[in-house]
């Protein structure tokens, strides 16, 4: 994601059952905005690298937990 211009994207951490996730807190000032077309790009592109369970939930008020 840094790689694609998302500088505020934190590093993974270990979540519930031991499985990789990430906390990310965004705002209109930050790249994990929502409304960041750079942040939707980077998702998509690396999105095979996070896998077809986990998923990026944009909503209007940040980014949410990967689904």
């Amino acid at each position: 994601m840094r790689s694609h211009g998302i500088s505020d994207f934190p590093d993974p951490v270990t979540g519930s059952g031991g499985h990789p996730g990430f906390r990310l807190q965004g705002g209109s000032s930050s790249d994990l905005n929502s409304s960041n077309p750079a942040l939707q790009r980077a998702g998509e592109a690396c999105q095979h690298l996070l896998g077809h369970q986990f998923k990026f939930v944009l909503t209007s008020s940040g980014v949410g937990k990967g689904a």
